[in-house]
């Protein structure tokens, strides 16, 4: 099913602040629209695609550092410091899109609950 919500694939980390302003605050007590369920979902979206491309890149660069170290020339402080700094940064950004991806996912599984009982009366 395509997803109107979800838009530039590549570029999750663009799109994912976007989206998660126009969800806002969502109790999960009731059924969510269809523009709504649309941007939370693509919301899950983009934050599992992004978790996995920072996952990816920090495996690529723990690869690059084991082969740095197998060559005779000293690394400078300076890059090792910046590869430090970025991997730091990584890790914090891959925590927060798991948290996004576990909380779309979960008002998701409200919605889809909320729909039932609401199907059912």
């Amino acid at each position: 099913m395509s997803n109107p919500a979800f838009k530039h694939a590549s570029r999750p980390s663009y799109e994912l602040p976007n989206l998660m302003k126009a969800i806002g605050d969502v109790d999960g007590g009731e059924p969510l629209d269809d523009g709504m369920r649309n941007a939370v979902g693509a919301a899950s979206s983009h934050a599992n695609n992004a978790k996995e491309t920072l996952l990816m890149g920090i495996e690529t660069i723990g690869n690059l550092m084991m082969q740095l170290s197998q060559i005779s020339e000293a690394v400078d402080d300076r890059d090792l410091i910046g590869i430090g700094g970025i991997i730091r940064h990584m890790a914090v950004e891959v925590q927060y899109l798991i948290d996004v991806e576990d909380e779309m996912d979960g008002i998701l599984k409200r919605d889809r609950e909320a729909s039932k009982k609401g199907a059912a009366k």
